[in-house]
Order: C-alpha cells, then structure tokens, then sequence
C-alpha cells in the first residue's frame, strides 16, 4: 500500500514538470497523464486499495497506543534493600533487636519503618557485660564461628580467640518492650521449615544467614568436617564445612551455603546438609527477609 501512496505523488510531480514545456505534443501527454491519474483514482479497486491501506495504518496506530499502555514496569528481584512484607505493625515503634547474652543485655541493631523496610543501625561497641560472659568458652571466636566443626576448639590459636558472639534471632520488639516476631534471612522461602526445626524437616539446596559479631578484623579460609551418627548398622556420615571469611571488626552476616544433602529414609531421621560452603557477606544479604509474628 505504501508504494502505491508513494508512486501517485511521484506521477503528479512528473505531470507537472512536463507542464513547463510549450510544445503541443508534450501537451497532450500532459493531459493524457492527468486522464490516467483521474481514472486510476476513482477505480473501484484503487479505493479498496486505500481502505484496505487506511485500516492497517489505523491497526498500527491502534497496537502502539496499546503497548505503551500495558507495558508493566520492571519488577526487580534484588533483595538488597531489606523489607517485611505485609508487615503488620506499622502504627507501632518497632525496635530489631537481639539478644544473645539473656534479657538483661539486649542489643538494638536497627528499627523498622511504618511500610516493614528494614533500617540497620548496629551499635559501634557492644553493651557492658559481666566478666563470665565476656570470658566464657561461648564469647570465643572458636566457638562463634567453628562450633560446628568436631576440632573447632583447636581451630583458632588461643591469641587470635577474640571475644565475639553469635547474636541469634533477629527479633522485633515495640518501644515499650513487648515481643512480636522474629526474621528469617533465606535465599529461599522453602528452606525456612528446615531452618526452623532442622532435626524433623527436610532441607533443600539453598542459602540461610546469621549474624555474629568479632571484636577485631578477622580472615580464614580452609576447611572442616563433623560426623552425625546414622541409625545402628550405618557408618556415621560425615559433613564438611568449606570456610572462606572475611569479617570486619564489628557485625557481620554469613552466609551458609547448602551445598549438598544426606538423603535419609524421613520415616526413620530427617534428610540432612552433609556439604556446606561458610562465607562472610560485604554489607547486608541479598536475600529474602521473612517475618514470623505473634
């Protein structure tokens, strides 16, 4: 349709150039020419030429108009900016909180917002304690970090055993000191069964998170194992740790990384992580954040 829209105007153009010229015989061709295009445009055919064109070009409109307005916005599936959805409380001042020394020593690591975004302010120094907790076995780094390794005692020379914690939960508490949830910190939301109750659920590959914090710099890389004993007849399984940290002086969150699973009869025991990957996070996860309210 477009050719013949484009062809017509050039046959005019040339019609009226031919129009400048005096001789007699360039004269009749020259109404010979506008007999032809009068003709031509009223033909039946040429009118159903140009309808036929005209509906596609209103077509096209049509679509365009269309597009621009259905095109959805692009959802971004980054997790970097923590956030609770569906959080309940937003006409309360809620604290996040944990509490890894009891009751009386509870640390306010951040606040969140009336909409559930999740605003970390952790603390520059940790809060006074006792000399048992700042001197108990449980506020070594051996203990924080490699625990869950069968030598995790002798993994840390006794200079380098600097006084840090794992904080636990993440939990939120109103201003005025009422308990109302806990935040899981998961790559995905199916993992957050096992996380809760490891010994009766069933794992699956997938990252969870916790937070520690080390009174100064520390870095490691190497590798750990442990063996869980398996029902009477079976050799023990064993589960290795692969470590590579990181950690700034202060708080941090790691990352573990389920790697592989011990599949087990679920009749009998739960299926099990027998291959875990530990590693320091740069600034807060890029995970999912799910809240668990009462």
């Amino acid at each position: 349709m477009k050719s013949l829209k484009r062809f017509l105007p050039i046959v005019i153009f040339f019609i009226g150039c031919l129009g400048f010229s005096q001789t007699a015989e360039e004269q009749k061709m020259i109404e010979k020419g506008k007999k032809m295009q009068d003709s031509m445009l009223k033909t039946p055919m040429y009118k159903e030429l140009m309808r036929i064109n005209d509906q596609e070009e209103a077509n096209k409109k049509e679509k365009k108009a269309n597009e621009k307005i259905t095109v959805k916005p692009k959802v971004s599936t980054s997790y970097s900016n923590p956030k609770l959805e569906n959080y309940p409380f937003g006409s309360l001042e809620v604290n996040l909180m944990v509490i890894p020394f009891g009751m009386e020593n509870p640390i306010k690591i951040g606040t969140m917002s009336k909409s559930g975004d999740i605003n970390f302010d952790f603390p520059k120094e940790h809060p006074k304690l006792s000399k048992d907790d700042k001197e108990s076995e449980s506020s070594k780094l051996w203990y924080t970090i490699f625990s869950k390794c069968s030598n995790g005692s002798e993994m840390v020379a006794e200079k380098d055993n600097i006084f840090s914690f794992d904080t636990g939960g993440l939990s939120l508490w109103t201003s005025d000191n009422h308990y109302v949830g806990v935040i899981f910190t998961v790559s995905d939301e199916k993992l957050m069964s096992w996380v809760e109750d490891p010994a009766y659920m069933e794992p699956i590959l997938g990252s969870y998170f916790e937070l520690i914090y080390v009174d100064k710099p520390y870095q490691y890389k190497g590798n750990c194992n442990t063996a869980r004993m398996m029902e009477e007849g079976e050799d023990d399984a064993k589960i290795d740790y692969t470590y590579n940290l990181n950690l700034k002086a202060g708080f941090n969150f790691i990352e573990y990384k389920i790697e592989n699973i011990h599949k087990t009869d679920p009749n009998i025991m739960a299926s099990f992580p027998d291959k875990v990957s530990v590693t320091s996070v740069e600034g807060i996860p890029n995970c999912k954040w799910i809240g668990k309210y009462f």
